[in-house]
């Protein structure tokens, strides 16, 4: 049973995320709402693990071209021999982003 209360919007676009502190790649976004991201990573995440992230938004949709916000790492499971997918819970998003990555 599949207890996600909102549902997740699947992409057409290969949305960047990357750490904003260190401009680390963490991966590109699968799918999205308000509250959490399912990630495409080339590497595994520890979790549980809370980090400063940067989600690259095309700038038709926000003008300054990303939403910075924590992200909780909360899961990360192998996909096949070389990627892995990341659940990250996002805190602290600002006033007015959330309608736009959702």
């Amino acid at each position: 049973m599949n207890a996600r209360r909102q549902s997740r919007k699947w992409l057409i676009y290969n949305l960047k995320v990357e750490n904003r502190d260190s401009g680390e790649l963490l991966g590109y976004v699968v799918n999205i709402n308000p509250r959490g991201m399912m990630l495409i990573s080339e590497r595994p995440a520890k979790t549980p693990e809370t980090v400063p992230v940067r989600v690259h938004l095309p700038k038709n949709v926000m003008s300054e071209g990303h939403v910075d916000a924590d992200g909780e790492l909360r899961w990360c499971r192998r996909r096949n021999e070389d990627d892995y997918y990341l659940g990250i819970r996002l805190l602290n998003v600002p006033k007015g982003a959330q309608e736009r990555v959702s």
